[in-house]
């Protein structure tokens, strides 16, 4: 059975990337506005150097902000995020690759992910972003598609 994503929207709020030297992975604040709910993944693959408690690692951060895409960003609270906290320690290859899924529950506008680098990540890491907003208040649904041929 094909499912319908009438009313939803698929947001890359942070493109894949392969993350390294010591620049932290920031997603792009996601305006959810419009939806009745907002589904934030983060996708970190096999990070290509040896992670290590305190020296080498990952922190993941799932954030919210009621005013602009440019404003004070703090973790969202747990009791607005169901699936498991706002931030994530990954500091041992036992613990990536991994998929976070987070349903957010809050009621401020704008939503956003980070994966903060500690050490310097010489081979890097894959990391992605992506918000599913769904349950959408007036359709039509703009959704931005894919740039490539289909083959």
């Amino acid at each position: 059975m094909i499912s319908s994503i009438s009313g939803q929207k698929v947001i890359n709020s942070l493109v894949p990337i392969l993350a390294h030297t010591t620049a932290n992975a920031t997603g792009v604040a996601v305006d959810t506005q419009g939806y009745s709910e907002v589904l934030m993944v983060w996708n970190q693959g096999v990070a290509l150097d040896t992670l290590a408690t305190t020296t080498l690692l990952w922190n993941i951060t799932f954030e919210e902000c009621a005013v602009t895409t440019a404003g004070s960003f703090t973790l969202i609270a747990a009791g607005d995020l169901e699936g498991g906290g706002a931030t994530i320690l990954i500091d041992a290859a036992a613990e990536d690759p991994t998929l976070m899924v987070r349903r957010y529950k809050g009621k401020l506008r704008y939503v956003r992910m980070i994966g903060t680098i500690t050490g310097t990540h010489t081979n890097g890491t894959p990391v992605a972003g992506t918000v599913i907003l769904s349950g959408a208040l007036h359709e039509p649904v703009s959704q931005e598609t894919e740039l490539g041929t289909a083959s």
